[in-house]
């Protein structure tokens, strides 16, 4: 009797572990159905769109968007795909997160994502972007590169020599596990509107002793190996002027990066040159300010690590650069960005004397040149 209620007990220990897997089975089959059907859905909406039903989803024309898929095609195939996500699907998931800011936890929500997958399928994105399409649309640091720059600066808003506007966008990561560490989007604009350079400066208000001193850029102009032109005479003028950037009032005044006078004291020499400087700024600002109007994830606080922001920022870069050669820019596209103050200027001190007299010069030049095209800037400054 005990036996057999021993071996009763068996079978049906070993029947209800046949049920287990045999639910088990089933909810890993099922799911995998559903979201081929779901992204096949989700293509054939984005084909069927009108161009300008297309450009309100994803802020470009499908011509730019065509032009973006072919380049980065090859660089999001793999040998061994997990998901039944097309490469065109997983370019158009990337779009809409950078356009609209939405959080990666929402976006692998409704599009029946793995959370953990989202991430590492944006920034795999993004880093292909970079590759692929910025050696196309981002400017070589070549002399001849430098050049153009300066001549377009000087043709558009008369200032000689100048290779670029500098402007700071602070970014809000919570993924930083330190509280004192602050991130900044840092970028140079040509008079284009387009990007010369872009990278992300993490700063240590504990550590640190200047805002950007973590910065590689600065650190190659210091070293002269960005192939900067030589020093040359300014327009109608007997004088050689190093090239510069112009900068904000969150720099340091040095020989290759001009900051305006700071204060409200300043004479009306001073005032005509920071008249000319804010002129030639704009660039920089309204390109700033294009790229948060279109760009939205820049504005939301990033929940992922520096890294993954850098590879986010560098696509970002890059997709503007492309938007603008291929679509053009409009006057509704610029939208102005107010420069945020992250220094008082009061604290900055200026002890480059070369930087000073550089600066000078300029004050000197934007104040007389207008007066008499063969003036001896010589004599009068020195």
């Amino acid at each position: 009797m005990l036996l057999a209620l021993k071996l009763a007990l068996a079978a049906d220990i070993y029947d209800n572990q046949n049920r287990i897997k045999e639910s088990d089975t089933v909810k890993v089959i099922k799911p995998k159905k559903c979201r081929k059907k779901i992204y096949r859905n989700y293509e054939n909406i984005c084909q069927n769109l009108s161009d300008d039903e297309f450009y309100d989803r994803l802020q470009i024309h499908k011509s730019t968007f065509d032009y973006i898929f072919k380049n980065i095609e090859n660089g999001l195939k793999r040998s061994k795909n997990r998901t039944e996500v097309s490469p065109r699907e997983i370019l158009q998931i990337t779009l809409e997160y950078l356009i609209t800011g939405g959080s990666m936890l929402r976006i692998s929500q409704t599009q029946k994502l793995n959370r953990r997958f989202v991430p590492k399928l944006i920034e795999r994105v993004c880093k292909v972007i970079y590759d692929k399409l910025g050696p196309l649309h981002m400017p070589k640091f070549e002399k001849k590169d430098w050049e153009r720059i300066s001549n377009e600066y000087y043709q558009r808003f008369g200032f000689p020599h100048c290779l670029g506007s500098i402007d700071i966008k602070k970014l809000q990561v919570k993924a930083s596990t330190c509280f004192d560490l602050e991130t900044f989007l840092f970028g140079i604009v040509d008079p284009s509107f387009k990007f010369i350079y872009s990278d992300l400066i993490t700063f240590n208000k504990v550590t640190d002793e200047k805002l950007f001193q973590n910065c590689k850029f600065f650190r190659d102009l210091e070293d002269d190996a960005l192939n900067i032109p030589e020093p040359d005479n300014l327009p109608k003028s007997n004088l050689a002027t190093p090239y510069v950037f112009l900068g904000n009032e969150n720099l340091e005044l040095t020989k290759y990066i001009l900051t305006p006078y700071p204060g409200d004291m300043i004479n009306q020499e001073e005032s005509n040159f920071n008249l000319r400087f804010a002129k030639s700024k704009l660039c920089s600002q309204y390109t700033f300010g294009m790229l948060l109007n279109k760009f939205k994830v820049l504005t939301t606080n990033f929940a992922v690590s520096i890294s993954k922001v850098t590879n986010i920022v560098k696509a970002i870069m890059t997709l503007h650069n492309v938007i603008l050669d291929l679509e053009g820019c409009t006057m509704n596209d610029a939208v102005q960005f107010s420069n945020e103050k992250f220094v008082d200027p009061a604290n900055i001190d200026i002890l480059d004397e070369e930087a000073l007299r550089i600066r000078d010069i300029y004050k000197y030049y934007f104040n007389f040149i207008d007066i008499d095209d063969n003036v001896d800037l010589v004599s009068i400054i020195l």
